[in-house]
């Protein structure tokens, strides 16, 4: 079994933050937001930078439950440095 197996967690749609990293179809995202539609919201997911998907992903919350994996090990790690030309992101 993989390390990184014992660090994702079932995402749920009640429990999404923007602090927290998700694991999509092996990919890193960060969640955004989530529509305002009652009947059928959809959860808006943004790959991290160098990842190599680069679009907005929607899902509904049937495809939370199946597809989004919460990654413990990167809850809080991700920070962004200002400098005078750039900002960079570390993700470790």
């Amino acid at each position: 079994m993989n390390t990184l197996d014992n660090d994702l967690n079932r995402a749920e749609p009640s429990n999404l933050t923007n602090s927290k990293v998700y694991l999509i179809d092996g990919v890193l995202y960060r969640y955004i937001y989530k529509t305002d539609s009652i009947n059928n919201p959809k959860f808006v997911f943004r790959p991290l930078p160098g990842q190599r998907k680069r679009c907005d992903l929607k899902l509904n919350s049937t495809q939370i439950y199946i597809k989004v994996f919460e990654v413990k090990s990167l809850y809080g790690q991700i920070t962004a440095e200002c400098g005078n030309e750039a900002i960079q992101l570390n993700l470790f």
